[in-house]
């Protein structure tokens, strides 16, 4: 079984410590532990704030997230063996320009060590009714655990779960050119798969073809995650010392629709346009693709109704089946009207930076 190694596009989001009223001496003054405006590189009150995945470069400005922090007195020598800071594992909400306040004081946090490290996830609120208001998310010198997460059935509800590099030793005092705080730099990498489709065809072709339904069917939806950091001073390399991986439990599978319109309104297989604007994106458990596992497609040819089945670990990428899905790549289905009567598939695999292709024959 092919194994793909993680190349994601990796979200950024500056955290920025300034000074308030603009000391002289920043090394001596007590200076805010402030988060500036996050950004990406690349609606009840209990779920997360932003909906479906985060594409653009932008992060989301209603979307909180939780931190993760020590203090030591000098070059980091492991998360354990640094002190966590008052504001470790608090949640820094956007109606706070992403600034952690202490809930007692109601003011803001302030470095507590001239040396600090950091670490954090998105959203701070994962909406896991599994989890009976228990955070099951943990952080030490593995990094981060996110115990027994469940992908949310609704697709409409579904969110970029995202977590971070480790990032380390940093100090307070760093002053760009024009004495101004010049910040902390967050990495964050998403763990979910993502999941799109797109239909191609030909608008003068003899038959017409038109799309009623997409639904990914019997696929895990319930698993752990583990970053699997294994400390080596400040080094944080994907595929060398950090392996962050889900166990999922293959008891727990789900079925998620990512189109379903009535027969009437059927799309025409070349009104890619059409179908953007009713589909779904999904966001899913990176997994090893069962043979249950299905991507079934309802369609109409001349008006007749057509089921096409296939399973998704049959799939073929560059003579690779492509039977899993990986955490931080993004998959692209396009579905096309290839002969009377006959349909195919070609998927591209997008690991949010590189593009690969899949093409499917049924």
């Amino acid at each position: 079984m092919r194994k793909l190694f993680l190349t994601t596009a990796i979200a950024s989001l500056a955290l920025v410590g300034c000074v308030e009223d603009e000391p002289q001496n920043a090394q001596k003054q007590p200076q805010q532990i402030k988060f500036n405006t996050p950004v990406l590189y690349t609606a009840d009150g209990s779920r997360a704030n932003h909906q479906g995945e985060i594409a653009s470069n932008i992060y989301p400005e209603d979307e909180d997230f939780v931190v993760y922090a020590i203090a030591h007195e000098g070059e980091f020598a492991g998360w354990a063996n640094g002190t966590a800071a008052a504001f470790n594992n608090t949640v820094a909400f956007a109606t706070n320009d992403w600034t952690p306040i202490n809930p007692t004081t109601n003011k803001p946090y302030y470095w507590e060590n001239e040396y600090m490290s950091f670490a954090a996830y998105s959203p701070a609120n994962l909406e896991q009714i599994n989890w009976n208001g228990t955070n099951k998310c943990t952080y030490g010198a593995e990094g981060l655990t996110i115990e027994g997460f469940e992908v949310l059935a609704d697709p409409a509800k579904q969110f970029d779960l995202l977590f971070s590099k480790r990032t380390h030793f940093h100090k307070q005092n760093i002053l760009t050119s024009d004495e101004n705080y010049d910040g902390v730099t967050i990495k964050f990498q998403h763990a979910l798969s993502s999941i799109h489709f797109v239909v191609e065809g030909d608008k003068d072709a003899e038959d017409q073809v038109q799309l009623v339904s997409i639904k990914v069917k019997d696929v895990n939806y319930k698993g752990t995650f583990t970053e699997n950091i294994e400390e080596d001073g400040d080094k944080y390399v994907i595929g060398e010392n950090v392996n962050p991986t889900w166990a999922v439990d293959n008891s727990k599978t789900a079925s998620y629709t990512a189109v379903e319109i009535a027969t009437a309104d059927a799309i025409n297989f070349y009104d890619n346009d059409g179908l953007q604007a009713v589909a779904s994106d999904l966001l899913l458990m990176p997994q090893e693709l069962s043979d249950n596992a299905i991507l079934e497609i309802k369609y109409l040819v001349n008006g007749e109704e057509n089921t096409k089945n296939i399973k998704l670990n049959t799939l073929v990428s560059e003579s690779t089946t492509v039977d899993e899905w990986v955490l931080g790549t993004r998959y692209y289905y396009v579905l096309r009207y290839h002969a009377k009567d006959k349909i195919f598939f070609v998927p591209t695999v997008e690991e949010w930076v590189d593009v690969e292709t899949i093409y499917v024959n049924l």
